[in-house]
C-alpha cells in the first residue's frame, strides 16, 4: 500500500485548523484553539568523546533545544507540533556521520541541523482509545529498551516516523498498539551526504499486543512487516512472544524474569532468502532493604548465517549490545551477548553497572567485551545530570576483524532542563 507523497507537517495543521472551525466557527473566530494550547521548552547539552583507536580522537560539544507546541483539544481533536535544533559549541572535531566531512575523527552521530522531529493531528473521541496521523516519535516497550521500535531519544537529533498509529484498551488488561509507517526520519540529519541516511522510505505494518490478566507475568506479541524501498536487505517480516514478570520472594526480595522468541524472515525485494531467529532471556532480584539494588543477568542470541544476521532496523539501538555502539549492525555470523547489570540507588544518585561478553552465533569465536557505568541525579525538577563511560576491549582472534577488533573507549556528561 502507498499513501499520497503529501507532507505529514501541511496535513496535520491544515485538517486541525479545519476541525476548529467546524466544530464551533463561534468559538474559533473569538479564541482560537491553538491560543489555548501547551509549550514546553527543552535544553540537552552534552559533551562526548570516542576513541576508536583507529581514527583520531573525537569530542563533541552539543546543544539540543526541543520545542514542543500542544494544542487544546476540539471535537475529541488536537494537535503536536515539535522543532528541535542541534548546535555544536566550540567547534566540531568529531565525525557526525556524513554532515561535516570530518572522517578523520572516530563517529559521533550528532550532527548539526534544524528539523521538524513532530507535527500530527490526534483524535481522543473513541473510547479507551487514540488515534494519530503524521510526523510522530513511535516506541513499542518501556524507554529506552525499544528493542523493535524506538525514538533512539539518547542522541540528539531524535528519530520520528511519518504515518498512521491506533493506541487501544479494550479491556484493563489489553494494550494494542499498531499502525502505518510510509517514511523514516533517521537520527543522521536531513542535510547527510550518504546514501540512505537522512530518511528511510517504507510501507511498515507495526502491531503490538501486550496482555496483563495474569498475576506476577506480562505476556506480549507482535509483528513488524517493513518493505523498504531504499534499503532493500532491511525488508524483512518479523514476529514473535515475550513473557516477562515479578515475583515477590518475601523479607522484602523481589524476583525478575523474562524469556523471548523473535523469527524474522525476508520480504519485498529483498535479495536474500531470510529465516532468522532470535532468543533472549534474563533473570534478577531485587532487594528493597537496600534501596532497591537490582542486579540482572540477561542473554541475548541473533542468528547469522554468513550473509545476513537477525537485525533491528526501527530499534533504539544504544540501549542493546552495550554502550560503545560495536554492534548496532548485527555481524553477519550473528551475535551471542550475555551481560550482567547492577542498579541501585546511593543517595539521591542513580548508579548502573554493565557488563557484556560478546560472541559469534556461527562459529562461536569471541568478539570481546565491554564494561560500562553510569550515574545519574535530578537536583531539581526540572534539572536531571549524568555521566557515563563505556570501554570495550576488542579479543585478537583471527576471525574477529574490522570495527568489532578495535578496542573502543566513549565518555559523557550531560545537563539536561525541561521548562
Amino acid at each position: 500500500m502507498q499513501l499520497p507523497n503529501k507532507s505529514p507537517i501541511k496535513c496535520a495543521v491544515g485538517l486541525f485548523g479545519l476541525i476548529c472551525t467546524l466544530a464551533n466557527p463561534a468559538q474559533a473566530a473569538e479564541q482560537p484553539a491553538w491560543t489555548q494550547g501547551e509549550w514546553d521548552l527543552n535544553l540537552r547539552y552534552r559533551f562526548e568523546q570516542a576513541d576508536d583507536k583507529l581514527n583520531r580522537k573525537a569530542k563533541a560539544s552539543t546543544l539540543r533545544a526541543g520545542f514542543t507546541y500542544r494544542s487544546a483539544e476540539v471535537g475529541g481533536f488536537s494537535a503536536l507540533a515539535e522543532v528541535e535544533h542541534v548546535s555544536t559549541i566550540g567547534g566540531e572535531t568529531y565525525n557526525d556521520g556524513g554532515t561535516n566531512d570530518k572522517t578523520e575523527y572516530a563517529v559521533i552521530l550528532d550532527p548539526e541541523g534544524t528539523e521538524i522531529n513532530q507535527a500530527y493531528l490526534q483524535f481522543n473521541g473513541l473510547p479507551n482509545t487514540t488515534l494519530r496521523y503524521g510526523r510522530q516519535e513511535i516506541f513499542h516497550r518501556k524507554t529506552p529498551f525499544h528493542r523493535f521500535i524506538g525514538t533512539v531519544a539518547f542522541r540528539q537529533n531524535h528519530q520520528s516516523m511519518d504515518g498512521f498509529r491506533v493506541q487501544s484498551n479494550p479491556t484493563p488488561n489489553l494494550a494494542f498498539d499498531g499502525g502505518y509507517i510510509y517514511n523514516v526520519n533517521r537520527i543522521f540529519g536531513e542535510d547527510n551526504d550518504l546514501p540512505n541516511r537522512s530518511d528511510h522510505d517504507l510501507d511498515g505494518l507495526l502491531a503490538r499486543l501486550e496482555y496483563t490478566g495474569i498475576q506476577g507475568m506480562a505476556i506480549e506479541g507482535y509483528f513488524y512487516d517493513l518493505d523498504f524501498t531504499n534499503a532493500l536487505t532491511l525488508s524483512t517480516q518479523t514476529f514473535g512472544a515475550k513473557i516477562w514478570g515479578d515475583i515477590p520472594m518475601g523479607d522484602g526480595w523481589v524476583a525478575h524474569y523474562s524469556a523471548e522468541r523473535g523469527q524474522q524472515n525476508d520480504t519485498g525485494d529483498n535479495p536474500h532468502d531470510l529465516s532468522l531467529a532470535y532468543w533472549a532471556g534474563s533473570a534478577g532480584v531485587t532487594l528493597k532493604q537496600w534501596n532497591g539494588l537490582t542486579a540482572k543477568l540477561s542473554h541475548e542470541r541473533m542468528e547469522g548465517d554468513g550473509t545476513m544476521a537477525f537485525q533491528f532496523p526501527l530499534a533504539t539501538l544504544h540501549a542493546h549490545q552495550g554502550w560503545t555502539d560495536k554492534f548496532l549492525a548485527i555481524p553477519t555470523t550473528g551475535l551471542r551477548d550475555t551481560y550482567v547489570t547492577v542498579q541501585g540507588q546511593a543517595g539521591p544518585v542513580g548508579l548502573l553497572f554493565a557488563w557484556h561478553g560478546f560472541k559469534a552465533e556461527m562459529g562461536g569465536f569471541d568478539y570481546g567485551w565491554e564494561w560500562g557505568f553510569q550515574a545519574t541525579a535530578k537536583p531539581t525538577k526540572r534539572l536531571s545530570v549524568g555521566f557515563k563511560f563505556a570501554d570495550y576491549e576488542a579479543d585478537g582472534n583471527p576471525l574477529n576483524t574490522g570495527a568489532t577488533a578495535r578496542d573502543t573507549t566513549k565518555f559523557w556528561a550531560w545537563m539536561q532542563l525541561a521548562l
